[in-house]
């Protein structure tokens, strides 16, 4: 038996433009057209030594036309009720009493949140929070007698304030070991969950 399922919602619209907007466009003044001679080719040759290119006697430009402004206008939308219709032909309804139970079978068992998947732009997501972190990280380096030497490192208080200088740029040994671990919440962001289906 073949059974038909009818979604919609008065507050759900299909949008359709029926006319675009009109982008604002000031107004163009009329010019009669102009004729130039020429005559700069030779300045060009007098004051800067340029060979001067062939050129036309007289220099034209067309007229031009007035065009009036042009005020915007927004554009304009057709809206038609969003109405949905699904038909199963593996649901028996005389197996249930009410709409509602053929409709959670097919939600459940034929597809049905597939279907609505396919329909909707289902996005699910959750609260959770972030945290900023500060800690201490153990490292090793190994300062040469070269490297001392050539940077006149002396004793331990001068290779202290090489190191603090320089860390970037150290050849270290990540020890891994983590101490002084301070952590603060910094405010809550929304995370999606995956959609699988």
């Amino acid at each position: 038996m073949t059974v038909r399922i009818t979604m919609s919602h008065p507050s759900l619209f299909i949008r359709t433009l029926k006319k675009a907007a009109v982008p604002a466009k000031a107004a163009v003044p009329a010019k009669a057209a102009v004729e130039a001679f020429g005559g700069h080719s030779a300045s060009l040759k007098a004051n800067f030594g340029v060979e001067p290119k062939a050129e036309p006697a007289v220099e034209y430009q067309p007229a031009v036309e007035y065009q009036p402004a042009v005020e915007y206008q927004p554009a304009e939308w057709y809206y038609k009720q969003w109405v949905n219709e699904i038909e199963s032909v593996d649901i028996d309804s005389d197996n249930f009493d009410s709409g509602i139970g053929v409709f959670e079978h097919w939600l459940t068992n034929e597809e049905g949140t597939t279907e609505l998947g396919d329909l909707f732009n289902i996005l699910v997501e959750r609260q959770a929070s972030g945290y900023t972190v500060h800690y201490d990280k153990r490292v090793s380096t190994y300062i040469d007698a070269a490297t001392a030497a050539e940077n006149d490192l002396t004793d331990t208080s001068d290779v202290e304030s090489y190191v603090e200088e320089n860390y970037g740029d150290l050849d270290e040994d990540d020890e891994g070991d983590i101490s002084d671990i301070q952590v603060d919440e910094d405010g809550t962001e929304w995370v999606e969950i995956e959609w699988t289906g």
